[in-house]
């Protein structure tokens, strides 16, 4: 088969224009009835139009040769986040001169069990990023539902020295978790991603402790509240 040949921001593939986000399959992928598919049909994706007021094109990190374009804007994906609950969060770090850092996150996800690892996202223009890098010891505290003034606290209303206040003596690995916080993971960061404004952190867990019922600290629509569950 002849390689794919990049038309534009877009890939053409046998005749066929191929959306960005195939274009790594077309280029890479092991399964050449796919390819083929892809070279006889395409992926049914109108040639795209010249755009004179497109938004800036990013280059993906795992993948600096594939060009994504923006289809959405981004005000329209944060309104629609904003319809989205989740539970709040306090990441933390010490950096290699023991400076203490602390912020808030709600975009944490586990990633997998085998090994447990959790995957965290912080802006990039942040104090803390500088310090996440690979190796960096790092906790993640879910707080509780009455732990608002921690959570304001390290979205910016304290400075990051004054935010260990809320939190309890290290452990045994040397981690600081938020005081009476319904969830805590602590461990060691082993892969970071940098995605446009943010990046994104791979920690794998060494320790982890609950307190009591789950009743966490939820953030949605821009306010903090609480969870509810159905009726049986």
């Amino acid at each position: 088969s002849q390689p794919p040949e990049r038309t534009q921001n877009w890939i053409k593939l046998g005749g066929n224009v191929i959306r960005p986000h195939l274009a790594w399959m077309a280029e890479n992928t092991a399964s050449e009835a796919l390819r083929k598919r892809l070279e006889t049909h395409g992926d049914g994706a109108p040639s795209p139009l010249p755009a004179t007021n497109a938004a800036p094109r990013r280059r993906t990190a795992v993948n600096p040769d594939l060009v994504l374009e923006p289809t959405c804007d981004a005000a329209a994906v944060r309104g629609a986040l904003r319809h989205i609950a989740s539970t709040v969060h306090v990441v933390a770090l010490s950096s290699p001169t023991g400076a203490f850092h602390a912020t808030t996150a709600t975009a944490v996800v586990s990633v997998c069990l085998d090994p447990p690892t959790l995957a965290v996202c912080l802006n990039r223009s942040n104090a803390i990023s500088a310090h996440a890098r690979d190796g960096a010891r790092i906790a993640i505290s879910a707080l509780g539902r009455d732990q608002q003034e921690v959570a304001a606290g390290c979205a910016g209303g304290l400075p990051h020295e004054e935010r260990i206040r809320f939190f309890a003596a290290p452990g045994p690995a040397g981690h600081r978790v938020v005081a009476g916080c319904t969830a805590s993971f602590s461990g060691r960061c082993v892969r970071t991603v940098e995605v446009g404004t943010h990046l994104v952190l791979m920690i794998a867990i060494e320790e982890v402790a609950t307190d009591g019922s789950p009743d966490p600290l939820v953030y949605l629509d821009g306010r903090y509240g609480g969870f509810s569950g159905v009726p049986h």
